[in-house]
Order: structure tokens, then sequence, then C-alpha cells
């Protein structure tokens, strides 16, 4: 993903009717963006897992994308 949002690599994946796509980062980031989103992320996990335990981090994310609509 870190390499989809340098604008380095694309992404190739298949739609709903098995056809397949290619898609490339709309605005590519810098590598100073991508390393301060790396350590938001790795103090959120921090964070949940000295709350909620080993599990804490799973759980959040699997909270955010059980109530999005995908």
């Amino acid at each position: 993903m870190c390499e989809f949002d340098l604008g380095r690599q694309s992404l190739e994946m298949l739609d709903g009717d098995g056809e397949d796509l290619t898609m490339t980062s709309p605005s590519a980031k810098s590598i100073d963006e991508i390393v301060a989103c790396l350590k938001r992320i790795r103090k959120s996990i921090d964070m949940w897992t000295r709350e909620c335990g080993r599990r804490g981090y799973c759980d959040f994310i699997d909270g955010i994308f059980s109530s999005a609509d995908l």
C-alpha cells in the first residue's frame, strides 16, 4: 500500500463481475507523509493494546469495518 500511495505501484483487483481493474493512486503522497501515517497507526496500535489488551486494536478496526457501508 505504501508503494501505491507513493505512486510507484498500481493495484490490480477484480470488480464484482469478475472483471480486472487496475487502479493508480489519485494523489501520490510524499515519503514524509507515508512515514507520518505509519507512525500514527503504530501509536494507535499501542494505545488500543494498552487500553483493551492484545486484541484491542483488532477489535477497534473490526468495529470500524463492520459498521461501514462497504
